[in-house]
């Protein structure tokens, strides 16, 4: 899924935003809408692997180290022939790092560290990213193994791995994801569009879930939305809590970081059919409050809230 910044409708798996910190909580969305889903599923053994690849200076240094580390004598004649075929002809050999072949898994163990070579910018990008999904009580592992071979990827990455006797090693990732900023771009936009999101084997997940769980009760669509005023990092944190209370009850939310006059807000609630607009700002959340705008019969009630 893939979506511009100044985008104002909800996708499945991604949002375009952008400044950086709105880019950090879409990342942190991201991440939590698919481990709701795993959760959902009744899917066990599951395990959040997480890391960050910089960006495409980052990778570029990080591909040359890796160049020397694999054609090293005693390491190329161990690796896969198609891993050995991407060294020869200069490819990218973060996808050696990114195979399932066994010897590659192996020797890749031993391969330089790609947290030695990240910038500042993206190892505060990577923080930020594991203490928002600590304070959202989402479990991971940092991986400094997990990479992405495609060039369009950057910064973070993710993999939800399952311990099955149906999977094998080279099967496990059920579902995965990341930012991907450079797709546009590579596609032929004039400009870089910032994305993120991720992709789930279908029949993978079917090996693994006890059962097919019904998903046919009827969802509220709820929007989580920012007064336009405010503009506070703690607001965002906020109204992401918020929407994942809303999620965790069985509904929908979508967290709506546009700066808006509120009958813009409301407008498109409207036209997209979204009963209810939930607003956050610096009063409800110096309040632990939230103000419920009912869009049909355009009521409007305060509520505490509970996390």
């Amino acid at each position: 899924c893939f979506q511009a910044e100044d985008g104002i409708r909800d996708s499945v798996a991604s949002r375009g935003l952008g400044d950086v910190y709105k880019r950090q909580l879409a990342d942190v969305e991201n991440i939590i809408m698919a481990n709701t889903i795993i959760k959902k599923l009744s899917a066990t053994n599951v395990k959040l692997h997480i890391n960050s690849i910089g960006d495409m200076s980052c990778r570029k240094e990080y591909n040359r180290a890796l160049k020397t580390y694999f054609s090293q004598p005693t390491i190329f004649p161990l690796l896969s022939p198609e891993s050995r075929t991407k060294i020869e002809n200069d490819m990218s050999l973060l996808r050696i790092l990114d195979s399932k072949e066994p010897q590659d898994i192996a020797v890749s163990k031993n391969a330089p560290n790609i947290t030695n070579f990240i910038n500042t910018a993206s190892k505060s990008n990577l923080e930020t990213l594991q203490n928002t999904l600590k304070e959202q009580g989402v479990e991971y592992i940092f991986d400094p193994l997990l990479m992405r071979g495609l060039d369009y990827y950057n910064d973070i990455c993710f993999e939800f791995m399952l311990t099955h006797p149906n999977l094998g090693p080279s099967q496990n990732t059920v579902l995965a994801g990341g930012r991907y900023d450079n797709l546009a771009t590579l596609l032929g936009s004039r400009q870089a569009i910032p994305g993120c999101g991720w992709a789930a084997g279908i029949d993978r997940l079917i090996e693994v879930i006890p059962s097919i769980p019904d998903i046919s009760a009827d969802i509220i669509n709820i929007v989580v939305a920012l007064d336009a005023d405010d503009s506070k990092d703690e607001i965002y944190a906020y109204a992401l809590k918020i929407a994942q209370k809303i999620r965790s009850q069985g509904r929908k939310a979508s967290v709506n970081y546009t700066h808006a006059r509120m009958k813009e807000h409301i407008a498109a609630a409207d036209s997209e059919h979204k009963p209810l607009l939930v607003v956050v700002g610096s009063r409800e959340l110096k309040q632990q409050q939230v103000v419920v705008r009912n869009i049909k019969n355009k009521t409007i009630k305060t509520y505490n809230f509970e996390a």
